[in-house]
């Protein structure tokens, strides 16, 4: 789930030259006020556990495989993140960023009493950002106290956001997972009841230091049926192989009724046939898909734009706390 947003670079520079197999990505981060270096930045593919962390002298580097349509993400505690789209069919690329110091967002204002307590809206939104089951019960959120949650009884809606990143601790998976959360929205009925959510925002992965089978096989499992692994089984036409099938109504689909796949050096471009499918996977697990235009699937399985397309079912009630990075698995 996520959406676009803007972001500000005072100063981008980049430098390419010829093309081959892996791409170096190296470059400064500055600070926009003096110029100074900025020590610590995260700069991450979002959506992957690609990523690495400047040094004393603003100084990183990266290497990159395969090509991917993630944007680079470059965010640092009191700064503005920013997100850059990187040619990786390039052999090097080099930047130079300014980052501008961040301004502390403020709250939404209500003119109406907010009847639910801290502890209530914190419990919802945990429940719908991280899901339910002992998945979701072995994931915690080590800096939620920095979560602003506001409800209106009015409109039913909860709103959840924060001022730095989420640091999710997944104890299922084995990753801690940096979330920067750009918008939570989730409508209840009266009942409380959520009948609609929706939360948007990057993701850097990073494996925790002790990685057990148990935590494989969990991985395992929470690929399989997800929507990376449809992804990735539709970009190389292998959807019976992975036990998918397609319906319209009752009636079972193949590929070609659904999808016109048209095939580039870095990606594949879908251009969908019909609006509207079930999904099924291994007999017992129904999802269904909203084809509203065209997207394309990178190296990695990434689709985009991600508003092309909307997922329900299955698919989409899985939630942060079975979700893998884009390039699971890790080579």
């Amino acid at each position: 789930m996520r959406s676009n947003w803007y972001f500000s670079v005072v100063c981008l520079l980049l430098f390419f030259s010829g093309i081959q197999a892996q791409t170096s990505i190296t470059g400064r981060i500055f600070s926009a006020k003096d110029s100074s270096f900025v020590q610590g930045a995260s700069i991450y593919f979002d959506g992957t556990s690609i990523g690495t962390s400047s040094g004393p002298n603003g100084h990183f580097a990266l290497n990159l495989k395969d090509h991917i349509t993630s944007d680079l993400i470059i965010s640092s505690v009191g700064y503005k993140s920013i997100a850059l789209q990187v040619d990786s069919q390039h052999k090097a690329v080099r930047f130079s960023v300014y980052l501008k110091e961040s301004e502390e967002s403020l709250p939404t204002v209500f003119l109406e009493d907010d009847p639910w307590s801290r502890k209530k809206k914190l419990a919802y939104f945990k429940q719908e950002f991280l899901g339910a089951g002992s998945a979701a019960k072995s994931c915690k959120i080590l800096n939620e106290d920095q979560l602003e949650l506001t409800y209106s009884p009015s409109s039913k809606k909860l709103r959840v956001y924060s001022n730095e990143p989420l640091i999710v601790q997944n104890d299922y998976l084995a990753y801690k997972l940096q979330y920067d959360l750009l918008e939570f929205e989730a409508v209840y009925s009266a009942s409380e009841i959520a009948v609609e959510v929706y939360y948007a925002g990057t993701s850097f992965f990073q494996d925790q230091e002790k990685l057990r089978k148990k935590h494989l096989k969990a991985r395992e499992m929470s690929y399989a049926g997800s929507s990376l692994h449809f992804m990735r089984s539709l970009k190389n036409e292998e959807l019976l192989q992975n036990l998918f099938q397609l319906y319209s109504d009752d009636r079972e689909l193949f590929i070609k009724d659904v999808f016109e796949l048209k095939e580039f050096p870095n990606y594949t471009q879908v251009l969908p046939l019909v609006n509207n499918i079930r999904i099924r996977f291994r007999q017992n697990y129904w999802s269904f898909l909203k084809l509203e235009s065209s997207f394309i699937i990178d190296d990695y399985g990434n689709f985009a734009p991600p508003r092309a397309l909307t997922f329900g079912g299955d698919m989409s009630a899985r939630r942060v706390s079975t979700m893998l990075p884009l390039d699971y698995p890790s080579n």
